[in-house]
């Protein structure tokens, strides 16, 4: 039986830990959760994007963009329409509510972050993100 190196196993359950956090204080902070807030940021361009790319860059499933979508329409804070051009494509874009709801929410996570990595100076946060990279990389493997 493979043995279960302890460090490894404390630092799982830790990113764990760390992300559920992260993220509820995340929604608490800024009012919108990470896949809505990634969605709206990327809008901000004022192009209309396709749903499928959307769906691409936020990296989940069908189901989950339709849903995360239909309550951001119902929030007056996106557009969906029917391209003229292909009937079966959906575009998606902001609309001015969006736009200020997203700005606004910008502000309140620098804040956030301030606070997060108040502790941190650059060398410590490059090297998280060369670390935190690496791990992203070998979940793809997985």
């Amino acid at each position: 039986m493979e043995s279960i190196h302890l460090d490894h196993y404390k630092t799982t359950l830790l990113l764990s830990k760390l992300s559920n956090q992260l993220s509820l204080k995340f929604s608490r902070v800024s009012s919108f959760n990470f896949t809505k807030f990634e969605l709206l940021f990327k809008l901000l361009d004022n192009r209309s994007h396709t749903q499928t790319n959307l769906q691409k860059i936020v990296k989940i499933d069908n189901a989950a963009i339709t849903r995360h979508l239909k309550v951001l329409e119902d929030e007056e804070y996106i557009i969906r329409e029917r391209n003229p051009l292909n009937n079966r494509e959906m575009m998606v874009r902001i609309t001015p509510k969006g736009k200020k709801a997203t700005l606004q929410c910008k502000k309140k996570i620098n804040e956030f972050n301030k606070k997060l990595f108040s502790n941190f100076n650059e060398e410590d946060i490059e090297n998280l993100l060369v670390l935190l990279e690496k791990m992203k990389l070998n979940l793809e493997d997985i």
